[in-house]
């Protein structure tokens, strides 16, 4: 049973650098700008505060939370993980 579990334990990094390259070919096929540059652009300007500066760092840093989050789900849901 530890050799079964020592196994694993080296294939999760080649399953993980197998959804980013994954992902990184979709966005080949499907352009950032189509999909990351909305997303980013609406987080910063419907952050609701009055600092531009706040809105400018912290709106771009919760858009990329968000894409990240996204990128774990996918790789929770995925069949290969």
């Amino acid at each position: 049973m530890h050799d079964i579990a020592i196994e694993l334990v080296k294939l999760i990094p080649s399953v993980l650098w197998f959804c980013l390259a994954a992902a990184l070919v979709v966005l080949f096929y499907r352009p950032i700008l189509n999909e990351l540059l909305p997303n980013l652009m609406g987080f910063i300007l419907f952050t609701d505060t009055h600092s531009r500066r706040y809105r400018w760092i912290a709106g771009p840093i919760h858009a990329l939370g968000h894409v990240g989050a996204a990128f774990v789900i996918a790789l929770g849901a995925s069949p290969w993980y």
